[in-house]
């Protein structure tokens, strides 16, 4: 599965697999395309689901097996999810015994086509949404906000700064008062992008920075925005903000994960999930989503990028006895 490439609009052939393997297990999955994307579904009733994302970022590394654990773009977000969910499916077997939905969803890594489908068709429930956690239950998850900023200066000869204003310091000042002033907020600051033109030994004309906030889940991202557009907007000065995704605290999925981990004689961890994910814009429209999920989120989308095999058995038994678990309770619709 690893050695079949998936990255984002290039899902089909995984999703083509993927399927043929849940036929073999006895399974009949349902293809829902839209917006160019395929998206495995299966037992869409449950008022339970579990989702991951079938796509990746673009290939940085070869599939490679060391050990007991796999390397390679993907193995880990969330691929190793993926098989997972799939021996879970061979263990419980018998279509009539599986008590939760699956949804394999394309797009995630770009913009969200997947979740946006079945945030569409399909009214909102509880759900189990699988991204590398270490196995950690994440209840409360952050979200996001991306800020692009643009300064113009006044240019001059190089060797007389004083003359003109250079945009690189102001982007520099910036980013020193905005992480200032976002620190005691629990808010991280991350420098993406930053471009300026450089001519003819002369201070620059423009430069752009591009930054992204990963906000708690107590912090509304427009209302930030606006905020840091009042601080810090003026002249030769213009704060673009985009991808605004609120982080979330999961209501009641939460609970089922943890008697399932504890029914597989595993250790409840939990942690906090910094990444935004197809359960931020499932949660925005009503879910109740929990992450969960093997592999350290840290060294995903790098070279690094590895899975532990240990890990992925867990994870199997732990979607095996959530299984039983969601049939013995009652659920309410949101």
């Amino acid at each position: 599965m690893s050695e079949t490439p998936s990255p984002s609009g290039e899902e089909d052939e995984l999703a083509k697999l993927v399927v043929e393997l849940m036929e073999e297990i006895g399974l009949e999955a349902e293809i829902l395309e839209w917006k160019g994307t395929q998206n495995i579904l299966l037992n869409c009733e449950a008022p339970f689901w579990i989702i991951t994302h079938l796509d990746t970022v673009e290939g940085i590394s070869k599939f490679r097996v060391e050990g007991n654990r796999a390397f390679g773009t993907g193995v880990c977000d969330a691929k190793a999810s993926i098989v997972a969910i799939l021996l879970a499916l061979r263990s419980i077997g018998d279509e009539r015994n599986l008590n939760f939905g699956v949804a394999l969803l394309s797009d995630e890594e770009e913009e969200g086509r997947g979740a946006e489908l079945i945030a569409r068709e399909f009214s909102s429930r509880k759900c189990l949404v699988m991204e590398p956690t270490s196995l950690r239950i994440c209840r409360r998850n952050f979200g996001s906000l991306t800020l692009k900023a643009r300064f113009e200066g006044i240019t001059a000869h190089a060797s007389m700064p004083e003359v003109g204003e250079n945009p690189i310091e102001e982007a520099l000042n910036f980013l020193l008062s905005l992480r200032k002033r976002l620190r005691a907020r629990e808010i991280k600051l991350v420098p993406m992008e930053f471009s300026s033109n450089k001519e003819n030994y002369r201070l620059p004309r423009e430069a752009q920075i591009e930054v992204e906030l990963v906000l708690p889940p107590e912090e509304n991202p427009k209302i930030l925005f606006e905020e840091i557009s009042r601080e810090f907007s003026r002249d030769r000065v213009s704060i673009t903000g985009e991808d605004c995704t609120h982080g979330f605290k999961s209501r009641e999925s939460h609970m089922y994960l943890e008697r399932a981990l504890e029914r597989s004689g595993l250790e409840i961890r939990y942690w906090e999930m910094p990444s935004t994910t197809d359960a931020n814009f499932l949660w925005e429209r009503g879910w109740d989503p929990v992450v969960w999920g093997p592999g350290f989120l840290g060294d995903c989308h790098t070279p690094r990028e590895s899975v532990s095999i240990v890990e992925i058995d867990e994870a199997s038994k732990v979607l095996f006895n959530l299984n039983s678990i969601v049939s013995e309770i009652r659920f309410s619709r949101e």
